[in-house]
């Protein structure tokens, strides 16, 4: 007797996707590993089945019409897939020790997609060159990139892609549908790390891909510079490891980095100086001007910045200064 089973298809990505098939025997299915395989990536088939034995089965796999590997129990075939949208083919055809024959087949059609993200709120200075971090409650915008292929080989527009997004491993409603490539958030003050991830796909379901990053938060942090009454901030130094007055007074900026921009001027935003552990009245808010004392010596400079509107965001700053 033979049975004959339904097509199996698998969606895959360069980084990270999905397994989709359709089966008449719950008892028996394929397994992927890597779950979804990228491009030319090594990727083990393997079988089970809760309805017959498959060690005492001969098991033949088949890759693209050349036979591959066979033999009593080859349970599982070890390939390396094809380049994006290049589909590998894998029949597998299995004789039970009862006589009965059972046709399965894999298409492996890999699939490109990359999440970048951007932390929309968080504030750095103008200059600051490096990637903003996102701190505890900031808003997040993540988008997709893809490089996808339907069954005839075309490369379809966002347009005429299926995006599906999630957090935490859970589906984000109001944000999924067709050419919904980017994902708004705002991140909770629960979540140290946040895993998001995206599955687009197109119309004709001849492609697929899927994609993961987790989002980590950062502590906000202050830097100190120097306002030179010529040059003006002096960004290209930052006097964190400590510094020598080099002038009868110096005026020292102690820069918020990471924080919420727009909690900056909110009168709960907090912010205290403290010299020598002595707390200090300063005119302005971020900056304090300090001159050489007549014996000289050496002081500890400390800044404490609390945004009270956030739970999670405050920093603390020191220095050395030396008189």
């Amino acid at each position: 007797m033979k049975k004959t089973l339904t097509i199996i298809t698998i969606l895959a990505t360069l980084f990270i996707g999905t397994l989709a098939y359709a089966q008449s025997d719950n008892s028996m299915f394929v397994r992927s590993s890597p779950e979804a395989p990228g491009a030319f990536e090594e990727t083990t088939l393997s079988l089970v089945s809760y309805s017959f034995n498959l060690d005492t089965s001969e098991i033949s796999w088949t890759l693209d019409g050349k036979l591959a590997l066979s033999g009593a129990g080859k349970k599982s075939f070890t390939f390396t897939t094809k380049g994006v949208g290049s589909a590998s083919t894998v029949n597998i055809k299995i004789i039970t020790s009862g006589g009965e024959e059972i046709d399965r087949r894999v298409t492996i059609r890999p699939a490109n997609v990359d999440l970048l993200w951007q932390a929309t709120d968080s504030y750095v200075p103008p200059f600051y060159k490096g990637k903003v971090m996102p701190a505890s409650e900031t808003k997040f915008k993540v988008v997709a990139f893809s490089d996808i292929r339907t069954s005839s080989g075309t490369r379809p527009p966002n347009s005429s892609l299926n995006f599906t997004w999630k957090r935490n491993y859970e589906p984000v409603s109001g944000t999924n549908g067709l050419g919904r490539n980017s994902l708004s958030f705002k991140n909770s003050y629960m979540d140290e790390e946040e895993p998001v991830s995206v599955m687009v796909s197109t119309l004709d379901g001849g492609g697929a891909g899927q994609r993961q990053i987790t989002l980590k938060m950062f502590n906000p942090e202050i830097i100190f510079y120097e306002r030179h009454p010529l040059d003006g901030l002096r960004w290209h130094t930052a006097l964190n490891n400590g510094f020598s007055l080099s002038s009868d007074e110096t005026t020292i900026v102690a820069e918020p980095y990471f924080f919420t921009e727009n909690d900056l001027e909110n009168e709960k935003f907090k912010i205290s100086w403290q010299m020598n552990n002595q707390s200090l009245q300063v005119d302005k808010k971020w900056e304090l001007t300090v001159r050489p004392g007549a014996s000289g010596g050496q002081a500890t400079l400390k800044v404490v910045m609390n945004n009270l509107v956030k739970l999670f965001q405050s920093a603390e700053g020191a220095t050395r200064i030396g008189f």
